[in-house]
């Protein structure tokens, strides 16, 4: 079977969950799905997906007796709330009003509000505007617990997802840091030299 990624991942995700619960561990061989290839990429791939999937699954034994599809569901609600307090932030830096600021925010989220995004699009990117409002707090206040922030946030959304994705977030944090600092020299030139 070759669905749609965005099925695809939506029902793996599921999958994997519901035999969580049902069996107490986690399947790496289905033997009526995928002509009984191994799971461990989609277990990778579309496990299980999200900031806070990844969060307690870090946490390890914590979750071992927990009911996980509840994280399912919730998974995709704490996603969506860090995009949103991300872009709210974000957009408050560079919003003329608050009128403005909703407009924004409201276009992010019913953009991103779909079922499951597709794994290897922008569902990676739902951390971004907060841990760049984060680098921002870090160079303002230069208080280093903003970078520790900054960096935690973009580990646990990169800890589960595929190795590519850690360059293009990188290079999205970089590009969008180059054009900020170009156009803002004099103002960052006195944060850098305040650290």
């Amino acid at each position: 079977i070759a669905p749609h990624d965005t099925f695809y991942r939506f029902t793996s995700q599921y999958f994997f969950l519901s035999n969580l619960v049902q069996t107490g561990e986690l399947p790496f061989w289905n033997p009526y799905i995928n002509l009984g290839s191994p799971t461990t990429y989609n277990h990778l791939v579309g496990g299980f997906g999200g900031i806070l999937t990844y969060s307690l699954f870090l946490a390890g034994a914590l979750i071992e007796n927990v009911n996980a599809l509840w994280i399912f569901y919730l998974g995709y609600f704490v996603d969506e709330m860090v995009l949103l307090l991300g872009a709210w932030f974000l957009s408050e830096r560079y919003s003329a009003s608050r009128l403005t600021q909703w407009f924004v925010c409201a276009s992010i989220m019913s953009s991103s509000l779909w079922m499951g995004p597709a794994f290897f699009n922008f569902q990676l990117y739902y951390a971004l505007p907060l841990i760049l409002h984060f680098l921002h707090t870090f160079l303002e206040t230069q208080k280093w617990r903003y970078l520790f922030l900054a960096a935690n946030l973009w580990f646990i959304q990169l800890a589960g997802n595929l190795g590519y994705f850690i360059p293009i977030s990188s290079l999205t944090i970089f590009l969008y840091w180059l054009f900020y600092v170009s156009f803002n020299t004099r103002e960052t030139g006195r944060q850098v030299k305040a650290l």
